[in-house]
């Protein structure tokens, strides 16, 4: 079953849901390699415009070796972002169908911890070496070059 895909045949297929505790170490869902983090302020939600894909979307990356996937969404957004993230709450784990490209020369399904935040107070953004932009997103809003994907766990914020 598919959620959504977007339009490289990448797709979402399963949000799983539990105690983050739980899910995280369940051997069924491996490889866990990455984490991503919904942000929202009262100006909406947190979209970074990458550098390489020249699309929007939401913060998170490749866990790094010792790091657990809730550090890796709060350095990802950091970096990302410049904005740093304590109160993290957990979403789910994501099971995704990833087309062979940059990180892999094969198709496969991976999963994803995803998460979210608040902040309070919206920042001046600086330009980094992965992304160029930051906008806050509201929901049903067109968006030009948006990740599907992307925009579909904004809907799974809690």
């Amino acid at each position: 079953m598919c959620i959504v895909a977007d339009n490289k045949g990448n797709q979402l297929l399963e949000m799983i849901k539990g105690k983050e505790d739980e899910v995280l170490v369940n051997e069924a869902y491996r490889p866990l390699t990455s984490s991503l983090v919904v942000v929202k302020s009262p100006e909406g939600f947190m979209l970074l415009k990458n550098r390489w894909r020249n699309a929007w979307e939401i913060a998170g990356g490749v866990i790094e070796p010792g790091e657990t996937p809730r550090q890796c969404a709060a350095r990802e957004c950091l970096e990302e972002s410049g904005y740093a993230i304590d109160d993290l709450r957990f979403i789910g784990l994501m099971k995704c169908f990833l087309v062979a490209g940059y990180f892999s020369k094969v198709n496969r399904v991976e999963y994803t911890a995803l998460y979210c935040a608040d902040v309070e107070a919206t920042q001046s953004f600086h330009e980094n070496e992965e992304m160029t932009d930051l906008c806050w997103h509201n929901l049903g809003e067109p968006i030009e070059d948006a990740s599907e994907i992307d925009m579909k766990l904004l809907e799974y914020y809690i």
